[in-house]
């Protein structure tokens, strides 16, 4: 859509590594319900054959709510252990290049060069065309206090309060209550998908 108006899209540092990892996510998970439907691995391997079926069916059942799942940290790291443990050390790496690797770079590339993802950049104290008022690391510290978030998340609220840029488009809901007061007399949006 954003793409379609010709409007151009930010990310710092923090917001574009969450975005390619999230991206990264959902294609482990998409390779895990490939590895289970086309049984593709050991079925001897009783904790991987029931980890994959349940990665499927959790996507299913996220689906069918017009969700998507994606496998968090601790289960992306499981099924690489349990992957090693079936079929040996070289089994993740395979894996990566199968399901991950080329996609990732695809991915990214049609975000940076086609969709024209830009890259913020400002140092504390600093002002460009999108800060006219200069970035301090101690309003991200007065954001995490107030309305508790986590320095991630108190980092890109911070730039967004503090920039020209009138729309934040995220996922995360913790962003409501740390904007509802912020923007009642400035030209500002948060989306959330």
């Amino acid at each position: 859509m954003l793409e379609q108006i010709d409007s151009a899209i930010f990310a710092n540092v923090v917001s574009r590594m969450e975005f390619i990892d999230l991206i990264f996510r959902k294609l482990v998970t998409y390779g895990a319900i490939q590895l289970y439907e086309n049984k593709q691995i050991d079925r001897t391997n009783k904790n991987l054959n029931n980890m994959l079926k349940s990665i499927r069916d959790q996507n299913t059942s996220e689906r069918s709510l017009g969700k998507s799942y994606k496998l968090d940290e601790a289960k992306l790291k499981k099924l690489k252990r349990e992957l090693m443990l079936t079929a040996g050390e070289k089994s993740w790496p395979q894996f990566c290049s199968e399901f991950t690797d080329q996609i990732l770079k695809n991915e990214w590339q049609i975000l940076e060069e086609e969709m024209g993802l830009n890259f913020i950049e400002i140092m504390e104290g600093a002002t460009n065309a999108y800060f006219k008022t200069p970035i301090s690391w101690m309003d991200m510290v007065e954001i995490m206090g107030q309305h508790g978030m986590r320095a991630t998340d108190a980092m890109i609220a911070n730039l967004f309060i503090g920039s020209e840029i009138p729309l934040l488009i995220t996922t995360d809901n913790d962003f409501i209550d740390c904007f509802s007061q912020q923007f009642e007399n400035k030209n500002k949006a948060v989306y959330i998908l």
